[in-house]
């Protein structure tokens, strides 16, 4: 229905009250588009029940989990380096199925143990 609604899409850009050139949008949502947030919500919902049923999980009072979201905000939870570094790489090709893109400069990872810890930066 989506694939429908946006097929033969097309957008000008306007600058200072000029109108450019149309040209078709082949990808996403037009912008401001009310369905684009639950498009969102629904592509990462699937690319995070992959990591979720995919993955190693710890245990935390006895529920098993690999992530703790809010909004766009993901944190991915492992025992080990290996395992954390699996885990995002899953992530981030899963999300690529989806069009979403993991933004390295945002993208942090930590491992802690042994009473040190060490912060990566993607």
């Amino acid at each position: 229905m989506l694939r429908n609604i946006n097929e033969n899409t097309q957008a000008a850009v306007r600058v200072c009250g000029q109108e450019g050139s149309w040209f078709a949008i082949s990808r996403g949502t037009r912008q401001g588009d009310p369905i684009s947030p639950t498009v969102f919500i629904a592509d990462l919902e699937r690319t995070m029940n992959k990591i979720k049923n995919g993955e190693k999980r710890i245990s935390v009072h006895g529920i098993r989990i690999n992530n703790l979201r809010f909004a766009d905000d993901i944190d991915i939870i492992a025992e080990n380096e290996s395992t954390l570094k699996k885990t995002v790489h899953t992530l981030h090709k899963e999300a690529m199925r989806y069009g979403l893109v993991m933004n390295a400069d945002k993208t942090k990872t930590i491992v802690f143990g042994d009473n040190k810890y060490r912060v990566r930066y993607a």
